[in-house]
Formats: structure tokens, C-alpha cells, sequence
């Protein structure tokens, strides 16, 4: 049954599926980062990025976008973690 369901779903809706999702999941990152915030006429807009915390954020996604650019295996983990 669990075949059936699986090979009746078309392979571009998996990939919309997961690219919802991990869009989604960026979403809430960047809201807790403070990038986007609420605002009453378009619901969400752009925040302070000159804020300590939103500038760390892009911070770290910009040294994480070089490093996989670069194809460095450990891009994440390096552009989370903090400097020694």
C-alpha cells in the first residue's frame, strides 16, 4: 500500500514538498534572527539589520554560502559555530 501511495505522488511535488518545508524552516530562523519581522500593513517586512543580532545572522549565512562555494564538506558547522 505504501508503494502504491509513493509512486501515485509525481517526483515534483516531493521536491515542492521539501523545498516548502525547508523554506518555511528559514522563515523561522530569520524571524527569530530578527532579518524579518511583523509589520501591520504587509503582515512581515524587512528589520534593523544594522542590530547586533540580525547582522550576526547574515554574517554567518554569507561565511556559509563562501564555504560551500568553496565545497568545503563542514560549511555548516563551521558557519554555526562560533570563533575560538
Amino acid at each position: 500500500m505504501r508503494q502504491l501511495i509513493i509512486s501515485a505522488v509525481p517526483r515534483s511535488l516531493f521536491a515542492a514538498v521539501a523545498g516548502g518545508i525547508g523554506l518555511f524552516i528559514a522563515f523561522i530562523g530569520f524571524a527569530d534572527a530578527g532579518i524579518v519581522v511583523a509589520k501591520s500593513g504587509t503582515i512581515v517586512g524587512l528589520g534593523n539589520l544594522t542590530a547586533p543580532m540580525p547582522a550576526l545572522a547574515l554574517l554567518g549565512l554569507v561565511i556559509i554560502a563562501v564555504l560551500q562555494a568553496m565545497r568545503i564538506k563542514a560549511a555548516m558547522l563551521l558557519g554555526f559555530s562560533p570563533p575560538p
